[in-house]
């Protein structure tokens, strides 16, 4: 482990919706590193992705591939 990103590096939650998902977790206080991001290189159609931070500091990524 290396201090920074809490038991376990990265974590990523597949949604149907990103927009909606980002928007809910706002709503309950979560604060996001890493805004809503289009990679078009991954995937065949791309991706949609946001970070924020698990409560041990974990990184946390919210993913829809289009």
């Amino acid at each position: 482990m290396d201090g920074l990103n809490g038991p376990i590096n990265h974590l990523s939650i597949l949604v149907d919706d990103i927009e909606a998902a980002v928007a809910d977790l706002k709503s309950k206080g979560i604060v996001f590193e890493l805004e809503i991001t289009l990679d078009p290189n991954l995937y065949p159609n791309g991706e949609k992705f946001a970070i924020f931070r698990g409560p041990d500091g974990e990184r946390l990524q919210l993913e829809q591939i289009l």
